[in-house]
């Protein structure tokens, strides 16, 4: 999750609460324009063919900043670049851009299932990365996103004039 938090300075005065309301409107401005660059990170390690866009949201938090959240939940393989088994092939995966994997043990049925052991019965489902998961990879985290952040952050910042934007939530 990538947070941007304002600080409390000068809380109880009215100057103050209208300069934070600017600065978390800033914020909520920068992570907005942060979020389709970091989709576009994700499209380019992963072949995930769902919608990224519907599973990471922009949380205002009031006066206090924002939250880019994204769902954690791990994604079906089926929502990944695979080629289905037939009678004579086996299951072909390719989740990250450039690295698939087969496997002879698994078969489709509703999702991808794969058998634990020789016998029929167990079985477990296979799992993808999730989307938070693809947005911060081990081994590739999104330094760039982040990098987008700090600067356009820091830019907005310090063009941002105090006393036309306290005036302005004032009146």
């Amino acid at each position: 999750m990538f947070r941007i938090e304002v600080t409390r300075q000068e809380r109880r005065t009215r100057e103050g609460n209208a300069a934070r309301r600017g600065a978390s409107a800033i914020a909520r401005e920068t992570l907005r324009e942060a979020k389709p660059k970091l989709i576009s990170l994700i499209r380019q390690r992963y072949t995930y063919k769902g919608s990224i866009a519907g599973k990471i949201k922009l949380r205002g938090r009031g006066n206090a900043g924002a939250d880019l959240k994204i769902a954690a939940s791990r994604e079906n393989i089926t929502h990944f670049k695979h080629k289905k088994p037939t009678r004579r092939s086996y299951l072909y995966a390719e989740p990250l851009r450039g690295s698939g994997w087969t496997d002879r043990r698994a078969f489709m049925y509703r999702t991808v299932m794969h058998r634990l052991g020789a016998a029929r019965y167990p079985i477990a489902a296979i799992k993808g990365a999730s989307v938070a998961e693809m947005a911060g990879h081990e081994s590739e985290p999104a330094t760039p996103v982040l990098k987008f952040i700090e600067r356009r952050l820091a830019k907005r910042l310090t063009e941002m004039n105090v006393e036309s934007l306290v005036n302005a939530r004032l009146m």
